[in-house]
């Protein structure tokens, strides 16, 4: 699935502080903090807030839930809780949905990572206007099973970007 109104990059290098030889950014991390550099959000006390949809043994969602608390221990994110939905329902105003959108309010979140973005919902629109609502909050989304990020994009570039 794609969203118009984010970046993918891969996640499987984790060093903040590598650059590549022009001197930009070379990882995930990187081009993460320098995002929000550009998009004037603060540096201290990065927060996240996971989602795991599963209804496999306690034993397999603790280990999803470690994964995630080792990545953002990886990013120097402070994880503030996984939301575990083992529920089968797949529709976006399911109450695990709103817990973590009221995390994402209330705590001031950076970053909400995935299990999957399918996880999320089936229905493209609904996604979409999700991931809009995500990154109009300047948060990425992080999908670990396709080990991707999704970085918002600043709406100066958006427009930049639809008028080439």
């Amino acid at each position: 699935r794609e969203t118009n109104a984010a970046l993918f990059y891969d996640i499987s290098v984790l060093d903040k502080h590598a650059t590549c030889e022009s001197g930009g950014p070379k990882t995930l991390l990187e081009f993460y903090f320098l995002r929000r550099k550009q998009m004037n959000i603060k540096e201290e006390n990065l927060k996240a807030v996971g989602l795991i949809k599963s209804r496999k043994s306690d034993a397999k969602i603790m280990k999803m839930a470690e994964s995630m608390y080792s990545l953002a221990e990886a990013m120097d994110v402070e994880l503030l809780d996984v939301v575990v939905d083992e529920t089968a329902n797949t529709d976006i105003d399911r109450e695990e949905i709103t817990a973590v959108c009221s995390l994402i309010e209330k705590a001031d979140v950076s970053i909400l990572i995935l299990q999957s973005l399918d996880h999320l919902t089936d229905d493209e629109e609904d996604l979409d206007k999700f991931m809009s609502r995500v990154s109009d909050k300047g948060i990425a989304v992080v999908d670990m099973e396709n080990k991707v990020i999704i970085i918002p994009s600043d709406s100066e570039e958006s427009e930049a970007d639809g008028e080439a």
